[in-house]
């Protein structure tokens, strides 16, 4: 018992000593807002924001009032972070200052989640300052206010895609069916960002009607926009859209959202070819070499068929078992059917012979590769 009482009186007076630490941290910051120089004063206020102390929600509001714009800006965030409504009134009336503090002050008051905050932030949406534009946008989606759908959907209609993809953010977190058509309407934006973002609000929005044009985005060329559709489709729960889940399942790109969306719609494979791809989408290595010959037969068919996501998809997936007798098959394709992009992922996948093919098929066809930030699709016996 001794031993317990005397453990527990060193933590107390630990813990008490790190918080008389972090109080002078405290108050040695809030001194710092008034500091002469405007940096200190502005690191002072990102500090603040992240100790998390309500004693600097005061001081930091009476930074709002700055000279400095930077000042007025980093204590905007501050105060975002430290979720404190008495913020409130004052960062709606940063919405008139420097461009640079109104778009914090949005980002902040979206935090907040307080309806005051609403109607300011949608006349936001018509500022000059795309910035300011963009993070009234994704504050409007934080506070979950119907008024603010009607205004959004406008933003839809954009110049800027930065504005319309915070626009279709922030109408998938509204749950409004008002924004079906107009969303389905993004998914031909030119922008192919507005065109993910609109996928993901209408999986978000669960709206039948979203179905068929989802299932049109599957057979996008941007791997991105077909990694939403798949998500989407699975979340809508319409099983109309099986049959095209399954015909886009060889992508080695959009396997995981494919197989996620298929098992949320309750599919089960019915042919070997099926079995294979759906492993794949699990990186279901175990099985994958268990099942070596009709994992090998069913992949091989797929790199004669001319389909350039089938052979990549079968390519990736061999060299992610890594099987030695595969390596003259891989090397073949390179030379016969290959690409900058797959030659890349030899160069970087880890095994040399694959490697020193990459350098020569690219010497060949003239163009150069890199291993230089490359993000490798595939390792060398990685499953």
């Amino acid at each position: 018992m001794k031993k317990t009482a005397s453990r527990w009186l060193f933590l107390l007076l630990f813990f008490g000593f790190i918080n008389c630490i972090l109080a002078d941290d405290v108050q040695d910051r809030i001194d710092a807002l008034k500091d002469q120089d405007a940096r200190v004063r502005a690191s002072a206020a990102i500090a603040l924001g992240k100790l998390g102390d309500a004693r600097a929600v005061k001081p930091l509001i009476a930074c709002l009032k700055d000279q400095d714009a930077r000042v007025q800006a980093f204590a905007a965030e501050a105060l975002g972070s430290l979720g404190d409504t008495r913020a409130v009134e004052p960062l709606i009336a940063c919405l008139k200052e420097d461009v640079r503090v109104q778009a914090f002050a949005a980002e902040a008051l979206g935090k907040l989640g307080d309806a005051r905050a609403v109607e300011p932030l949608i006349a936001c949406l018509k500022n000059e300052d795309v910035d300011v534009r963009c993070n009234a946008a994704g504050a409007l989606g934080k506070l979950g206010d119907a008024r603010a759908v009607g205004p959004l959907i406008a933003c839809l209609m954009e110049l800027d895609g930065a504005v319309r993809n915070s626009a279709a953010n922030a109408l998938g977190k509204l749950s409004d069916a008002r924004a079906v058509e107009a969303l389905i309407a993004c998914l031909k934006d030119r922008d192919a960002s507005v065109r993910s973002s609109a996928a993901i609000a209408l999986g978000s929005l669960g709206d039948a009607r979203a179905a068929k044009p989802l299932i049109a985005c599957l057979k996008e060329k941007d791997a991105g926009v077909r990694c939403d559709a798949a998500g989407a489709l699975g979340k809508l729960g319409d099983t109309r859209a099986v049959a095209e889940l399954v015909e886009a399942l060889p992508d080695w790109d959009a396997k995981e959202q494919l197989g996620a969306a298929l098992k949320a719609l309750g599919w089960n494979p019915t042919s070997d070819r099926e079995q294979v791809y759906f492993w794949i989408c699990n990186a279901d290595g175990t099985n994958l070499n268990t099942h070596w010959e009709k994992t090998r037969r069913v992949l091989l068919d797929d790199v004669q068929s001319g389909d350039q996501r089938k052979i990549g998809n079968a390519v990736y997936t061999f060299v992610s078992l890594g099987k030695e007798e595969i390596i003259p098959k891989l090397i073949d394709i390179l030379n016969t059917q290959g690409s900058k992009g797959m030659a890349e992922v030899y160069l970087n996948c880890g095994d040399s012979r694959l490697a020193d093919a990459a350098r020569a098929s690219a010497s060949a066809h003239g163009y150069q590769i890199s291993s230089d930030g490359v993000a490798n699709k595939a390792g060398w016996g990685s499953w």
